[in-house]
């Protein structure tokens, strides 16, 4: 019998006679109809997590191609294209609804074939790639895709939100001037280690107490450099906050101390944008250097420092970007995920790269180019799902007319939302994450610690190695090993340090037998306890209930089975 084969509806309807107790029968909430039909209108839909997103998604989809559409389902990435078009191909296939993916490593005539698919799995960033390459061909060459008609979004606040600023572009030669380059950064070398001495001696002037004004003195510092240890140590001694800092920078504007700022220091750091610019005597310091001809060259060389400016002042290693075989890869701010194929624009990829010792590689002449927003208006009709769309509802009605309807949960949330903890150092922070870790995975319930950047993740990972407790860590430099790490975070006793690259698309599935394990792993605990009376801390009336219960059985032990908000403290 042929693997995929298509029966007609009488087929069904006899097995569905037959099936008496509805073993083959799968019935869609009422929500999951409600999102499909909003999907088919051009709606965003929010859906939190759990309540069928996927099944929604595939209700729609029927719907547009039963009218003899052709539909794109746009995810965050190759892994999700590829894993939901092969989940769900039985389901269309059966309906004779043909689906296909379409992902990075595919030929010219692999996409060719999956475009004429009437259901296409993909991303942004590859539907748009194809729609620029079909535009740069000539005759008699043959389009990749078959026209572009409806997309169904999903995570759409990702997609069309946090990328819609980031064109794609197809490039053709070089243009850069390796020489201009390399003046440029012996410029701003300079002029790194010009300011840095005036740093060093404002530190010194702090240290010893020598300051007239130190709160003037102190924000002029955060100004030239906000990641300042010295700045750091005297803030949190005095319990100074930044907005303090800033509120002291905006008053001293137009006065002494700022004059004295544009004369001593060489440039300016503002955090909160994160911008950087050239204070008057860092001007006359790249003037001095590069001229004041007015040149090509002159103005190449400056725009260049300036990004060279940048790539020292704003951007961080294994934070914004990290280093391998590849050179200089990009980090997605927003997911944590690595982007290999995008680059830098005007001069930042090649000032990232001199930075950290590689050879430029020089940006090239753009033959082709289209921004998120622009791809989205060339579809007939868009739609998308995401658990957070409510938060950009603003942005989805201005950039994309679109509007966002919230679907409530068919379900009450069983989740418990503890109140965020506050620390006054990331010392106090690590320690307050480690005691929580080593508490719940003495009673094997799974941890998950989510972090913001490459680095901070290898910084908790270490603080979890020295206490030795086992772990696995997933970020940008180990991406690779995603899939078997997301499986394995809901097992028994699992804890997983991972970047917010795990948050898209991606489901923790927690083990069936995984409450009877923490169930014997707490009789056990019991039944070594040399004391006849002893606590054991819950999170939520809910456990305790399910321990009381299950502990109940024996009159050895007086047992308190304690409520503790372990973020109270």
């Amino acid at each position: 019998m042929p693997e995929h084969i298509s029966l007609s509806a009488d087929f069904y309807k006899a097995i569905a006679e037959l099936d008496e107790r509805h073993k083959l029968k799968f019935t869609p909430t009422r929500q999951q109809v409600i999102a499909a039909a909003l999907l088919t209108r051009g709606i965003i839909v929010e859906m939190d997590a759990g309540e069928g997103k996927t099944i929604s998604t595939v209700l729609a989809v029927l719907a547009y191609a039963a009218q003899g559409s052709r539909i794109h389902v746009l995810t965050s990435n190759d892994y999700l294209a590829q894993r939901d078009a092969e989940w769900l191909e039985p389901v269309y296939e059966s309906l004779g609804v043909s689906v296909a993916p379409v992902i990075s490593p595919m030929d010219e005539d692999e996409r060719r074939m999956a475009y004429a698919r009437t259901v296409v799995y993909s991303t942004v960033r590859e539907v748009g790639f194809d729609f620029l390459k079909d535009n740069l061909k000539l005759p008699p060459d043959k389009p990749i895709q078959f026209g572009i008609e409806n997309a169904i979004v999903d995570e759409a606040d990702h997609v069309l939100i946090d990328q819609h600023r980031t064109p794609l572009i197809i490039s053709g030669n070089e243009t850069a001037d390796i020489a201009t380059v390399e003046k440029s950064h012996g410029v701003i070398r300079q002029l790194l280690d010009l300011h840095s001495r005036q740093v060093a001696q404002a530190e010194q002037e702090l240290n010893s107490g020598a300051c007239p004004d130190d709160d003037a003195e102190l924000a002029m510092l955060y100004a030239a450099n906000p990641d300042n240890d010295t700045l750091k140590r005297i803030t949190t001694q005095r319990g100074d906050s930044r907005q303090r800092l800033l509120t002291e920078l905006a008053d001293i504007e137009d006065t002494a101390s700022a004059r004295d700022f544009e004369n001593r220091y060489y440039y300016r750091v503002d955090s909160h944008t994160r911008t950087v610019r050239l204070t008057e005597r860092g001007e006359a310091c790249i003037d001095a250097s590069l001229g004041t001809a007015n040149s090509d060259r002159r103005w190449a060389a400056h725009s260049q420092a300036h990004q060279f400016l940048r790539a020292y002042t704003l951007f961080t290693r294994d934070v914004d970007y990290i280093v391998d075989d590849d050179g200089v890869v990009l980090v997605d701010p927003f997911n944590g995920r690595l982007l290999p194929d995008n680059r830098y624009l005007h001069g930042l990829q090649i000032a990232l790269e001199a930075k950290e010792g590689l050879p430029p590689t020089p940006d090239a002449e753009t033959l082709a180019q289209i921004t998120i927003p622009g791809l989205m208006g060339r579809y007939q009709q868009v739609s998308g799902l995401s658990g957070t769309a409510i938060e950009a509802q603003d942005d989805f009605l201005r950039d994309y007319g679109l509007p966002v309807v919230r679907i409530e949960p068919s379900e009450p949330s069983q989740r418990t939302e503890f109140p965020p903890e506050i620390h006054n150092n990331t010392e106090a922070q690590h320690s307050a994450i480690l005691a929580e870790v080593e508490h719940w995975h003495s009673l094997g319930r799974p941890v998950l610690i989510g972090t913001t950047s490459v680095v901070e993740s290898e910084d908790i990972s270490s603080l979890l190695r020295d206490n030795d407790v086992p772990h696995n860590l997933l970020n940008a430099v180990n991406s690779e090993r995603e899939a078997q790490i997301i499986r394995d975070a809901g097992e028994f006793g699992a804890v997983t340090v991972a970047t917010n690259m795990a948050g898209r698309g991606t489901d923790i599935l927690l083990k069936p037998d995984l409450n009877q394990r923490i169930l014997r792993a707490a009789k056990s605990m019991v039944s070594n306890q040399p004391r006849s009376n002893f606590s054991i801390d819950c999170a939520t009336s809910a456990e305790a209930s399910l321990l009381a219960h299950e502990l109940d059985t024996s009159d050895k032990f007086e047992i308190s089975l304690t409520i503790v908000n372990r973020r109270s403290s």
